[in-house]
């Protein structure tokens, strides 16, 4: 896990030097969490884009179980795996970012 880690977080830190993105303290498994404050779609719709060209990631509204609706957080975090190849990992934070930065308010 700790390679994986190190070398996940890496990548997130030189793609997104100038995006508004944060990512969570990495607890373990091989997921990673991004918090996008300034998104301006829902990270549902995020997802759909991202589908599109062939990045999945896990919208972040179905962990907040229970939690209103209207809390911006839930709709402006995403789960990614990072348990892949760093070139295929380095790829899809590519895209991921991209889309961000078109999505951003």
């Amino acid at each position: 896990y700790e390679a994986k880690a190190i070398i996940a977080v890496k990548l997130f830190e030189s793609i997104f030097v100038d995006v508004d993105v944060y990512i969570h303290k990495l607890e373990g498994a091989f997921f990673m969490w991004l918090w996008i404050p300034n998104l301006s779609i829902t990270s549902e719709q995020l997802y759909n884009n991202l589908k599109a060209e062939d990045v999945y990631i896990v919208p972040g509204h179905d962990f907040f179980i229970g939690i209103d609706d209207e809390w911006n957080h839930k709709h402006q975090c995403i789960r990614i795996n990072y348990a892949k190849e760093e070139k295929i990992l380095k790829k899809g934070l590519e895209v991921i970012c991209n889309n961000i930065k078109s999505s951003e308010k």
